[in-house]
């Protein structure tokens, strides 16, 4: 689903998640509350979601909408500004499971290839991981019924399993992460002991602000 209030961007933003033929856009609409109201017709793997719009905003839309699906992933999209920059971060923390940059300009998003391609990746790999968690396999998207609202939760996924620990005590806590990752540090940071012995060192690939 590709949520924008300006019909140019949510037309070239679905022409170029369709350019994968892996990824199909079952909904397009103009305001966070038409993304809230129709998210229960469709089986919605991916949001889109832009930050500022009219009626509704992404910020305000976004526990909304996991309160109708806990299980679909939300992409925050919006220009690089400061401020914008400050609310995808709070929507990491609300929820949401990564953030795309968006370019400044109509021409940029059609010709950019950085953008297509973070683009590509982010949505196919948040829509696999989606479907793996819900247990269905990737498939043809069709309108549904509605579906019972769901109180959210934190999104839990499949239990990790880890090595046991060497004989030598490590020297540092090294935590890496890319796509996804902003949310599942939120989690992991939370529930690390308060005393943690060695030096913690983490990267999180983030687009530039």
């Amino acid at each position: 689903m590709v949520v924008d209030d300006s019909a140019v961007i949510r037309g070239l933003t679905t022409r170029i998640l369709e350019e994968d033929t892996s990824i199909q856009v079952v909904a397009s609409v103009g305001n966070g509350q038409l993304a809230v109201n129709n998210l229960s017709r469709y089986d919605v793997d991916v949001i889109v979601l832009d930050i500022e719009m009219p009626v509704m905003d992404g910020l305000t839309a976004l526990p909304k909408l996991l309160e109708v699906d806990p299980t679909v992933k939300i992409v925050m999209s919006s220009t690089l500004t400061s401020r914008n920059a400050e609310i995808s971060l709070r929507a990491l923390e609300a929820g949401a499971t990564d953030y795309i940059p968006k370019p400044t300009s109509t021409s940029d998003i059609s010709s950019g290839g950085d953008f297509r391609r973070e683009m590509h990746d982010k949505v196919k790999a948040l829509g696999v991981a989606r479907r793996h968690q819900v247990g269905k396999t990737p498939g043809p998207q069709r309108e549904k019924g509605p579906v019972r609202k769901a109180v959210p939760v934190a999104i839990k996924g499949a239990p990790i399993s880890l090595r046991k620990p060497g004989l030598l005590k490590p020297k540092v806590l090294a935590i890496g992460s890319s796509t996804g990752g902003p949310q599942a540090l939120f989690e992991l940071l939370k529930n690390l002991q308060p005393t943690i012995n060695v030096p913690a060192v983490i990267t999180q690939h983030m687009p530039p602000t």
